[in-house]
């Protein structure tokens, strides 16, 4: 394999000094001095040619980020949106399972074929348990859907917003959608209504 000498590493060094020299100073993007780029010093790591060092870089790269984050908010319904697809992200990459809810499940997958966990249905949205032979979109509730919870993060109303988008969306993909809240509801029940609705397709 050939290897560069110290020499030629040197010497290419010289020369690229030489080319940022005739080039003359910038301005500083966020301090606004006058820079040579690379004739003064090498850049950093992750730093920009129009700042003269990494800590500027990272001054405008906040300045940039808080403009975007400041457009974003006079547009009312793309922020909404910005941040409904950001709820679903996170939903999707960190999923909680109850007991129950596995329980349910294991019921389902027990009697029926092709029932699916948390499958994503329509544009970020999922269902806790789908039957998928039977277009049916199972949601089990737990608190977090119909109390207040004492978290920071935590909003009943965008919580139970959230949920009615959700349901309205798997309905115009075609999915009979049911919602159990485990205040109201056991596994086995709910999967009792689960099996008189499938007979009832069945006969059909």
């Amino acid at each position: 394999m050939y290897k560069i000498s110290d020499i030629r590493i040197a010497a290419d060094w010289v020369k690229a000094k030489n080319r940022a020299k005739n080039r003359g100073p910038t301005r500083c993007k966020n301090c606004g001095i006058e820079w040579t780029q690379i004739y003064m010093s090498k850049l950093e790591p992750g730093q920009y040619k129009s700042t003269c060092s990494l800590s500027c870089t990272k001054e405008v790269q906040k300045q940039v980020g808080s403009r975007s984050f400041t457009k974003l908010w006079e547009d009312r319904d793309r922020m909404i949106e910005h941040s409904s697809l950001a709820g679903r992200k996170s939903a999707s990459t960190l999923v909680r399972r109850s007991k129950e809810e596995i329980e349910l499940f294991d019921l389902c997958s027990d009697a029926y074929k092709n029932v699916f966990s948390n499958l994503v249905i329509v544009d970020g949205w999922d269902a806790d348990i789908v039957l998928e032979d039977y277009k049916i979109a199972i949601l089990w509730n737990g608190p977090w859907h119909y109390k207040q919870m004492p978290h920071k993060n935590h909003s009943l109303k965008q919580v139970q917003k959230r949920d009615e988008i959700k349901k309205v969306k798997l309905e115009e993909k075609g999915y009979k959608v049911f919602t159990f809240e485990d205040r109201d509801y056991s596994p086995l029940s709910a999967f009792e209504i689960i099996k008189e609705v499938i007979a009832l397709v069945d006969i059909q």
